[in-house]
């Protein structure tokens, strides 16, 4: 017997149901028993529902997950995605903990009083109110943006002009031109200064940005952006080293990246010069090859083509530039770079737009520093 049929994308839509329908039982039990005192079967038959609600909860949320890696995201859906992420997270918690404590309670004679009743009651309406949040949330991830329905095809993509073209709520892009090296020695700064090692030339309308010897340095372009969609279409068969994709970039020891190799991917943050890892895999990078980075509500994921690879979490970071880094020799073929803003632009912020204006010595004292660990 097949457990998913062919129409459903993946187990979730179909163990979501179970949560909804039990908590709401559950508290319509809990009501009836305020007022109902001959039938003593409503309370512990509450507890039950609001128990097997809870594993289904718990099902459904690590179902979601899993969801949420399998299918296709539209860039307008990744933040809607995260909440509904973080609501079913809090549901989950919540349910635990009403658990533990009502069957903490049930043996106290405040358990069995009416005031007992009530404290249930009140908070069984908090937890259907909770999971309230997430099913709005997850209905609107269908309804609204069409996710895990099969029948709604993905809206074409569209063709990125050529330059650099500013963008809705911050976002911009940069499409390689017949002037690809003029145009982005224009729109993009290095911070810390231009490497004297890099040199930048056009290609068959692709930028070529060569390093005879091993060279760090930081790309960035834009202003500062909260959740964002990074992508970069690449091409590293020549190139020896690491290539990172930037975002919430605020200084040299501050940002969050997504890495790859010849060999891995990593994802990760900088926060104060530390480094930390949210996942890193397997993965091979040939060809050319579009690598997309997201951040959204603290959720941080790293494609290779489309294929996901990365899947991890973490505080929010300030807003931040966006942009690339690489350390390594040869050459780096680059087409495009786009990054969208996944919600509305920052407020006006006090820092440092151009990023960190070290010297080429301090940059490089920092990339050995932490850098060449990504």
């Amino acid at each position: 017997m097949q457990l998913i049929p062919d129409w459903a994308p993946n187990l979730h839509p179909m163990i979501i149901h179970f949560p909804i329908a039990l908590i709401s039982l559950a508290v319509l039990l809990d009501l009836g028993s305020l007022f109902i005192k001959t039938q003593s079967w409503l309370r512990p038959s509450a507890l039950a529902l609001y128990t097997f609600g809870t594993l289904g909860a718990l099902a459904a949320y690590f179902s979601g997950r899993e969801a949420a890696d399998s299918v296709d995201i539209p860039s307008q859906a990744y933040t809607a995605v995260s909440e509904h992420a973080d609501w079913g997270l809090y549901t989950l918690i919540f349910l635990s903990l009403y658990i533990l404590i009502r069957l903490f309670l049930i043996k106290k004679p405040f358990g069995a009083s009416n005031g007992g009743n009530w404290l249930f009651l009140v908070l069984g309406a908090i937890g259907f109110f909770f999971v309230f949040q997430t099913a709005e949330r997850g209905g609107r991830l269908v309804f609204e943006f069409g996710l895990g329905v099969s029948a709604v095809t993905a809206a074409p993509e569209v063709d990125i002009p050529s330059g650099f073209q500013p963008g809705v709520n911050g976002s911009w892009s940069w499409q390689a031109s017949e002037n690809a090296a003029q145009d982005f020695l224009k729109n993009f700064t290095f911070p810390g200064g231009e490497s004297a090692g890099l040199r930048f030339a056009t290609e068959e309308k692709s930028l070529v940005i060569s390093a005879d010897k091993d060279t760090s340095a930081y790309i960035l372009a834009g202003g500062p952006l909260t959740d964002i969609e990074l992508s970069v279409r690449v091409n590293l068969d020549e190139f020896n080293g690491r290539f990172l994709l930037l975002h919430h970039y605020r200084s040299s020891t501050d940002y969050d990246f997504f890495a790859v190799d010849g060999a891995a991917a990593r994802l990760g943050r900088v926060d104060e010069g530390a480094l930390v890892f949210f996942d890193e895999a397997d993965t091979a990078v040939k060809g050319w090859t579009t690598i997309k980075a997201v951040g959204s509500k603290g959720h941080f994921r790293g494609y290779v083509g489309d294929k996901l690879v990365n899947h991890g979490h973490g505080n929010e970071m300030p807003a931040g530039r966006a942009g690339i880094f690489f350390m390594g020799s040869g050459k780096i073929l680059l087409q495009s770079v786009q990054a969208k803003a996944l919600s509305e632009a920052p407020a006006m912020m006090n820092m440092n737009m151009g990023g960190d204006h070290k010297d080429g010595n301090e940059k490089k004292e920092e990339s050995d520093g932490h850098s060449h660990s990504h």
